[in-house]
């Protein structure tokens, strides 16, 4: 059960999963997600801290949902 308050100020967090999400619930493609860690929860993997340092600075990665905006921003193709 969680006891503790909601605080506005900055605070270290010590057990669990942690991330940060940002939504402008009126625009699709506004969406800012960081995790504390990486993309890769497996323990050894080259993404498993990847995304440390972006946590530490307080920054996001955008992540638009509508499908036009996605594939205007696609960089790199992988073919299977």
């Amino acid at each position: 059960m969680k006891t503790d308050r909601i605080s506005n100020k900055r605070h270290q967090t010590f057990y669990g999963a942690n991330a940060c999400y940002v939504s402008e619930l009126s625009d699709l493609d506004e969406n800012y997600f960081v995790l504390l860690g990486g993309q890769d929860g497996w323990l050894g993997s080259d993404h498993f801290i990847d995304l440390v340092w972006l946590w530490l600075e307080g920054g996001y990665i955008r992540i638009p949902l509508r499908f036009e905006t996605v594939k205007k921003g696609i960089e790199h193709v992988m073919n299977f």
